[in-house]
């Protein structure tokens, strides 16, 4: 199980993905752990990709994979409409750059 933070993402020190069949299931999850499932026509994937720079003489990397929920528009046209992750991916990378290995890449 993973637990999203506020921001939209999680973080493990797993040095991989787990790749093969997907078998995730989604829940929103209340203040009593009380879990209500996530109906499959409100999450849409991304895929998954990776980041490396070297920072002094540390090279870090980040492996990552994705998902975007809806409440209101779940379906097919949900599903299969674009959407670009560029500028949430970049501020997640920023925000666990700075957090994580304290290195500031806001210009």
């Amino acid at each position: 199980m993973h637990v999203i933070n506020e921001q939209g993402y999680f973080v493990t020190s797993e040095p991989d993905l787990d790749y093969g069949t997907v078998t995730d299931q989604y829940f929103y999850v209340d203040e009593r752990g009380s879990r209500t499932p996530i109906n499959d026509q409100c999450v849409k994937l991304f895929g998954t990709g990776e980041f490396s720079m070297e920072h002094g003489n540390q090279e870090i990397e980040l492996k990552y994979t994705g998902f975007t929920l809806t409440k209101n528009q779940c379906g097919e046209e949900f599903i299969n409409s674009e959407f670009n992750v560029d500028d949430s991916k970049e501020q997640f990378i920023n925000d666990i750059l700075k957090h994580y290995y304290k290195v500031d890449r806001s210009y």
